[in-house]
């Protein structure tokens, strides 16, 4: 199992190269309401993508595209599955100008994972979309309060049912999902707990693969209670001192 991915200089300067990115928001919404995130309606666009701006997408990579040997397209938002249909759409004629071209084509995606149910997976998976970061903070008691939905409702067991079908499905063989942890105090009270659970659930599973993230305070504009925040050396402590890593 792969736990944590380490980018140098070198390896940032051969991936880049002769290589065109794009980064698609198709939409700046999000359906959670998560005490610690980043975006928010003062500072964030929160419009859903409209059938102008999908179309200077497809005549920009038309244009541009015989430049390079490969089109890697990151969708992002907000949270960008509340716009499947559009990261639907939009990777058909995508993947069709590429493979006019014999331009490699990849995508992926971050995304909270609610909306990640079987039917939503395999049209996107249908559409080459095989690269999810996923987060999931904590077991269900750390990760509802921090990740809830604007109701209140809590959302764990529904993005675990999700990763769980992957998981249970190999015929989808060329996903590989980051599940992602965002870690709290409350966190990182459980993190060796946790990571048991993890490598329990997915260790014999090459197609996932962690990464640990520490929460610092960069939101003026919700959580500022200093208990929840952590130190990245008070997270290396514990990682290191953990006998999966």
């Amino acid at each position: 199992m792969y736990w944590q991915c380490r980018l140098n200089a070198k390896t940032f300067e051969e991936t880049y190269e002769n290589k065109l990115f794009l980064t698609i928001l198709p939409t700046g919404k999000c359906n959670f309401n998560c005490s610690y995130c980043l975006e928010s309606e003062q500072n964030f666009l929160r419009d859903r993508m409209n059938e102008q701006s999908q179309n200077a997408v497809l005549k920009f990579v038309q244009k541009n595209i015989s430049k390079y040997h490969e089109l890697r397209v990151v969708w992002f938002g907000g949270e960008p599955l509340l716009e499947a249909s559009i990261i639907e759409d939009l990777s058909k004629k995508l993947i069709l100008i590429c493979n006019s071209r014999h331009i490699i084509y990849s995508a992926s995606t971050t995304t909270n994972g609610y909306l990640l149910n079987p039917e939503v997976f395999e049209k996107l998976y249908n559409q080459k979309l095989y690269n999810f970061m996923i987060t999931v903070d904590g077991f269900k008691e750390q990760h509802d309060k921090f990740r809830c939905m604007h109701n209140g409702d809590g959302t764990y067991d529904k993005i675990m049912k999700n990763l769980l079908y992957i998981r249970d499905n190999k015929q989808y063989r060329f996903v590989h999902i980051t599940i992602r942890v965002n870690v709290t105090r409350d966190v990182l009270n459980v993190i060796d707990e946790l990571i048991a659970r993890l490598d329990a659930d997915f260790a014999n599973d090459p197609r996932f693969s962690f990464m640990f993230i520490p929460v610092n305070n960069y939101s003026s504009t919700k959580e500022t209670d200093e208990t929840v925040f952590i130190k990245n050396e008070e997270l290396d402590d514990k990682l290191n001192n953990n006998e999966l890593f």
